[in-house]
């Protein structure tokens, strides 16, 4: 569930969310870290058990996160076998024919706007563009998915239980996390978040 809403970054997310309200782990806020509280019982999910084993070498949330990213792997192995999600590299290139279909989009978009410079045909020309490009941006955010993961997609998101915290995090993100140390790890996941995306950007612009 996690992956279909929210790709890897969401399923490295859920496993910290999951130790930590079943009481395996405890955070530390300041230090943005997690501790072991408590052993898994032997028969724990195996992606847990490594989620658990990373903690205890790399306890930092956002080194963390990062290290985690290989158990995501066999996730998205797991979806493409089950018909839910393409291969990653037809996934890519399902992305490059989609931003290549905008380019063309956009193109055509602006020779329409030169050569009918009447009112009317530019604003027939401004409508056909806007929805086609609606649609292309639809296209990009579903690239991953075959037509069958889309449907369970849907289907989850009419019918999964709100009550279940871990459900609703794979569904809705960290606008599921509230109260006591949810709200704490929300704080973490967001202030990590903000701090990445200022690096990303800093380093876009050559600070």
């Amino acid at each position: 569930m996690a992956c279909l809403f929210g790709g890897e970054a969401r399923v490295v997310d859920l496993l910290i969310v999951q130790l930590l309200a079943q009481g395996y782990v405890s955070l530390n806020v300041r230090n943005r870290s997690l501790g072991v509280v408590k052993m898994l019982p032997s028969d724990a999910d195996r992606m847990l058990r490594n989620a658990m084993q990373q903690i205890r070498l790399t306890p930092e949330i956002r080194p963390l996160r990062a290290a985690l990213r290989k158990e995501t792997v066999e996730v998205r192995r797991q979806l493409s076998r089950n018909g839910l999600q393409v291969n990653i590299w037809i996934s890519l290139l399902l992305l490059m024919l989609n931003a290549s279909s905008l380019f063309c989009a956009f193109t055509f978009g602006i020779g329409l706007w030169v050569f009918m410079s009447t009112d009317g045909w530019v604003w027939v020309d401004i409508i056909s563009f806007l929805l086609l490009g609606k649609w292309i941006l639809n296209l990009f955010s579903r690239a991953n998915l075959t037509h069958q993961g889309m449907k369970v997609l849907k289907a989850i998101r009419r019918d999964y239980d709100v009550y279940d915290l871990e459900k609703r995090f794979a569904v809705v993100g960290t606008g599921a996390l509230s109260g006591g140390v949810m709200d704490e790890l929300k704080g973490v996941f967001t202030s990590v978040d903000q701090e990445v995306a200022a690096e990303s950007s800093c380093g876009g612009c050559g600070c």
